[in-house]
């Protein structure tokens, strides 16, 4: 199985409240690493995402 065969699993992202507004900060990294042979080819495909919410 590789990292693409779960693209279609999703769970459930519950903060705990209901319709309430949650300021968000978002960052993203492209992972590059062409200097070590073992690191897997399919990741360089891949964009890693960091979510942050705090309460209003």
């Amino acid at each position: 199985m590789s990292f693409f065969d779960e693209a279609d699993y999703h769970t459930l992202f519950d903060l705990g409240r209901r319709a309430a507004k949650w300021p968000v900060r978002i960052s993203t990294k492209a992972p590059v690493n062409v200097a070590d042979p073992a690191f897997p080819r399919d990741i360089f495909r891949a964009h890693l995402f960091t979510l942050q919410f705090w309460s209003g």
